[in-house]
């Protein structure tokens, strides 16, 4: 077939424009990556944007290009954002002028040598499976507030000038470094060693160990009969900033029936983590049995010569009956029986209080 010079020519000239898309910026104001698609980045890039900027795209920052970002919070939704850069210049290069939220399985790759700034606060994995993969570096100026949903690896460095609330992200594939403040620092505001409760008479003996600890103001002690409702019975004051151990202990004095135990540890950004729940159980003070466990219209007690006040609350905690005057068992027994039958069904607790100690004992409304 003889070579058409003419048809060649017209060819590249209608292909010339589609590969130099792949090439261009985002728009001005970022709008077009919440359509998503592909922006391969080889030259100098910016957005600028009174409102934030939503991207579920899939951003390629080469070598030889930059992008900066000026907005309230860059979102990245899906997606990825890989920065591209080996051991030799030049080197792929972002920079984001506010906040950057990570987030419904986005991507984050940063090459070795690739450079990448947040000047505002970082927000990465609360929202379903999200990766970041550093080995390059990572400069922001905010804090750092990684989720459960977080998983990051990578031998790089990430430096950060605000405070890290770690509340889950899986850094056991990172080998790189993590500074705070310009010195290293504990992915966690508090790194707890070790938290353990034991009972003791009445009273329930909380005990635990911290290795470092940044900016931390101090510990909640929170208390909870069904596992759902939690009160706060105390508060132990933190260390502040220290890389030594620190031992803690609280008492409770009114451990009177099995509970669950917590610790909300807060620092002074009025950010908060949460602890391991435990459970200690307590061990029978009376002698009170409650027959059958199923029920439609009555149930029965053990008899029992103590006076007790009562208090009958459903799974969620919320009060359906209660006397607060010492009254026998047979009497306490009455009482709750006339109000069976009108309950829904569901699962129900009866609290027992006397002189020599508590009990909650279950039935099941059918």
């Amino acid at each position: 077939m003889p070579f058409n010079k003419g048809k060649f020519i017209l060819l590249c000239a209608l292909v010339s424009p589609i590969l130099s898309l792949a090439q261009t910026c985002p728009a001005i104001d970022g709008s077009d990556l919440s359509l998503g698609g592909t922006f391969n980045i080889s030259t100098d890039c910016s957005i600028t944007n009174t409102g934030d900027v939503l991207s579920n795209a899939n951003i390629v920052i080469e070598e030889t290009g930059s992008l900066t970002i000026t907005s309230p919070t860059f979102i990245q939704n899906g997606g990825l954002i890989t920065v591209q850069g080996d051991d030799t210049s030049p080197n792929g290069l972002v920079e984001i002028n506010g906040s950057f939220s990570i987030d419904f399985g986005a991507n984050i790759t940063i090459e070795e040598g690739a450079q990448f700034t947040i000047d505002g606060d970082t927000f990465f994995g609360n929202i379903s499976s999200t990766m970041l993969e550093l080995d390059g570096t990572m400069n922001i100026t905010g804090g750092l507030q990684t989720g459960s949903f977080g998983i990051l690896s990578g031998n790089g460095a990430l430096i950060v000038d605000g405070v890290i609330t770690n509340s889950g992200t899986d850094d056991s594939g990172y080998y790189g470094t993590v500074s705070c403040n310009g010195g290293a620092c504990s992915a966690l505001p508090v790194e707890l060693i070790s938290f353990s409760v034991n009972a003791s008479n009445h009273y329930a003996y909380l005990e635990w160990v911290t290795a470092t600890e940044i900016d931390n103001l101090g510990f909640e002690i929170q208390k909870s009969t069904n596992g759902l409702q939690y009160e706060t019975i105390g508060f132990i004051e933190g260390n502040g900033t220290t890389n030594q151990k620190q031992y803690y202990s609280f008492t409770d004095l009114n451990f009177n029936e099995s509970a669950y135990y917590r610790l909300k540890q807060l620092d002074y950004h009025e950010t908060h983590v949460f602890s391991p729940t435990l459970f200690l159980q307590a061990p029978s003070q009376t002698n009170i049995t409650l027959f059958p466990s199923t029920v439609s219209r009555e149930v029965q007690f053990s008899s029992s010569t103590n006076p007790y006040t009562m208090m009958l609350t459903n799974s969620f905690g919320h009060v359906i009956l209660s006397h607060n005057s010492p009254a026998s068992i047979e009497t306490i027994g009455n009482m709750i029986n006339q109000k069976i039958p009108s309950l829904p069904s569901g699962l129900y607790l009866v609290k027992l209080s006397s002189p020599t100690g508590q009990q909650t004992l279950k039935f099941l409304k059918n």
